[in-house]
Protein backbone atom coordinates (compact mmCIF):
# COMPACT_ATOMS: atom_id res chain seq x y z
CA UNK A 1 0.00 0.00 0.00
CA UNK A 2 1.08 3.75 -0.80
CA UNK A 3 1.07 5.83 2.52
CA UNK A 4 0.07 9.50 1.29
CA UNK A 5 3.55 11.43 3.18
CA UNK A 6 3.81 14.76 3.16
CA UNK A 7 8.05 16.28 3.02
CA UNK A 8 9.26 19.37 3.93
CA UNK A 9 12.98 21.34 4.05
CA UNK A 10 16.15 19.99 3.40
CA UNK A 11 18.53 17.93 5.91
CA UNK A 12 18.28 14.95 8.01
CA UNK A 13 15.08 13.13 7.55
CA UNK A 14 12.70 13.54 10.72
CA UNK A 15 9.55 11.05 10.19
CA UNK A 16 6.62 12.28 11.93
CA UNK A 17 4.01 9.03 12.94
CA UNK A 18 0.75 10.39 14.42
CA UNK A 19 -1.82 8.72 16.64
CA UNK A 20 -4.98 6.32 16.27
CA UNK A 21 -7.64 8.85 14.72
CA UNK A 22 -5.50 11.80 14.33
CA UNK A 23 -3.54 12.53 10.80
CA UNK A 24 -0.15 13.81 10.29
CA UNK A 25 -2.34 17.68 10.43
CA UNK A 26 -1.87 17.10 14.36
CA UNK A 27 2.04 17.94 13.93
CA UNK A 28 0.82 21.55 12.93
CA UNK A 29 2.82 24.64 14.42
CA UNK A 30 5.32 21.70 16.25
CA UNK A 31 6.10 20.44 12.42
CA UNK A 32 6.97 24.15 11.71
CA UNK A 33 9.51 24.11 14.38
CA UNK A 34 11.10 20.74 13.88
CA UNK A 35 11.42 21.21 10.03
CA UNK A 36 14.31 23.44 10.29
CA UNK A 37 17.32 22.27 9.26
CA UNK A 38 15.71 18.98 8.62
CA UNK A 39 13.52 17.22 6.00
CA UNK A 40 10.33 16.71 7.84
CA UNK A 41 8.38 13.78 6.78
CA UNK A 42 4.67 13.67 7.62
CA UNK A 43 3.52 10.32 6.98
CA UNK A 44 -0.64 9.26 7.30
CA UNK A 45 -1.08 6.36 8.78
CA UNK A 46 -3.85 3.82 6.62
CA UNK A 47 -7.38 4.94 6.80
CA UNK A 48 -6.44 8.36 8.62
CA UNK A 49 -5.86 11.60 6.53
CA UNK A 50 -4.97 11.24 2.79
CA UNK A 51 -4.05 7.33 3.12
CA UNK A 52 -6.53 4.68 1.62
CA UNK A 53 -7.73 1.95 4.31
CA UNK A 54 -5.61 -0.94 4.64
CA UNK A 55 -6.11 -4.24 4.93
CA UNK A 56 -2.98 -5.07 7.35
CA UNK A 57 -3.69 -7.67 9.98
CA UNK A 58 -0.79 -6.60 12.04
CA UNK A 59 1.47 -4.05 13.16
CA UNK A 60 4.08 -5.67 11.27
CA UNK A 61 2.01 -5.23 8.34
CA UNK A 62 1.81 -1.12 9.06
CA UNK A 63 5.44 -0.94 9.80
CA UNK A 64 6.01 -2.73 6.42
CA UNK A 65 4.34 0.23 4.30
CA UNK A 66 5.90 2.69 6.60
CA UNK A 67 9.46 1.61 6.08
CA UNK A 68 8.50 1.36 2.16
CA UNK A 69 7.52 5.35 2.56
CA UNK A 70 10.49 6.85 4.21
CA UNK A 71 14.49 6.93 3.86
CA UNK A 72 16.98 5.34 5.69
CA UNK A 73 18.71 6.90 8.78
CA UNK A 74 15.99 8.46 9.85
CA UNK A 75 14.40 10.36 13.57
CA UNK A 76 11.74 8.80 13.84
CA UNK A 77 9.08 10.30 16.32
CA UNK A 78 5.79 8.54 17.00
CA UNK A 79 2.53 9.26 19.30
CA UNK A 80 0.60 6.83 20.70
CA UNK A 81 -0.34 4.00 17.93
CA UNK A 82 2.78 6.24 15.70
CA UNK A 83 4.67 5.31 18.47
CA UNK A 84 4.09 1.71 18.64
CA UNK A 85 4.71 1.49 14.75
CA UNK A 86 7.99 3.72 15.50
CA UNK A 87 9.52 1.48 18.17
CA UNK A 88 8.27 -2.08 15.66
CA UNK A 89 9.65 0.05 12.65
CA UNK A 90 13.31 -0.01 14.96
CA UNK A 91 12.96 -3.07 15.44
CA UNK A 92 12.09 -4.90 12.29
CA UNK A 93 13.58 -1.87 9.62
CA UNK A 94 16.58 -1.04 11.76
CA UNK A 95 18.65 0.73 8.53
CA UNK A 96 15.58 3.17 8.71
CA UNK A 97 15.61 4.32 11.96
CA UNK A 98 19.03 5.99 12.89
CA UNK A 99 17.16 7.86 16.27
CA UNK A 100 13.62 7.25 17.76
CA UNK A 101 11.28 9.73 19.65
CA UNK A 102 8.51 8.11 21.54
CA UNK A 103 5.32 9.66 23.09
CA UNK A 104 3.14 7.96 24.85
CA UNK A 105 3.73 5.21 23.35
CA UNK A 106 3.69 2.04 25.69
CA UNK A 107 3.90 1.77 29.76
CA UNK A 108 7.05 -0.29 29.55
CA UNK A 109 10.14 1.11 30.94
CA UNK A 110 12.95 3.26 28.51
CA UNK A 111 15.33 0.84 29.67
CA UNK A 112 12.85 -1.89 28.13
CA UNK A 113 12.27 0.24 25.00
CA UNK A 114 16.23 1.27 24.43
CA UNK A 115 16.97 -2.54 24.99
CA UNK A 116 14.46 -3.44 22.26
CA UNK A 117 15.59 -0.79 19.80
CA UNK A 118 19.58 -0.94 20.39
CA UNK A 119 19.50 2.20 21.86
CA UNK A 120 21.36 1.69 24.58
CA UNK A 121 20.65 4.18 27.49
CA UNK A 122 17.81 6.40 29.05
CA UNK A 123 20.40 9.30 28.15
CA UNK A 124 20.65 8.53 24.36
CA UNK A 125 16.55 7.75 24.42
CA UNK A 126 16.36 11.50 26.19
CA UNK A 127 18.60 13.58 23.92
CA UNK A 128 16.96 12.59 21.21
CA UNK A 129 13.87 13.94 22.49
CA UNK A 130 15.97 17.15 23.27
CA UNK A 131 17.33 17.29 19.70
CA UNK A 132 14.09 16.96 18.17
CA UNK A 133 11.81 19.16 20.51
CA UNK A 134 14.23 21.88 21.83
CA UNK A 135 13.73 20.73 25.55
CA UNK A 136 14.15 17.77 27.78
CA UNK A 137 10.67 15.24 29.09
CA UNK A 138 11.75 16.62 32.84
CA UNK A 139 11.06 20.27 31.52
CA UNK A 140 8.08 19.22 29.63
CA UNK A 141 6.10 18.03 32.15
CA UNK A 142 6.49 20.36 34.46
CA UNK A 143 5.85 23.00 31.83
CA UNK A 144 8.83 24.75 30.97
CA UNK A 145 9.12 24.39 27.48
CA UNK A 146 12.12 25.49 25.98
CA UNK A 147 14.16 25.02 29.02
CA UNK A 148 17.55 22.70 28.47
CA UNK A 149 17.87 21.54 32.12
CA UNK A 150 16.04 18.55 33.64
Amino acid sequence: MNLHAEASGRGRPLVLLHGWGFHSGIWGGLAERLARGRRLIRVDLPGHGHSADSDFASLDGLVDDIAAAIPDEALVAGWSLGGLAALRLATRHRAKVRALALIAETDQPLAHVAAATGFTTQSQLTTVFRRATGFTPAAYRRGRRGSKSA
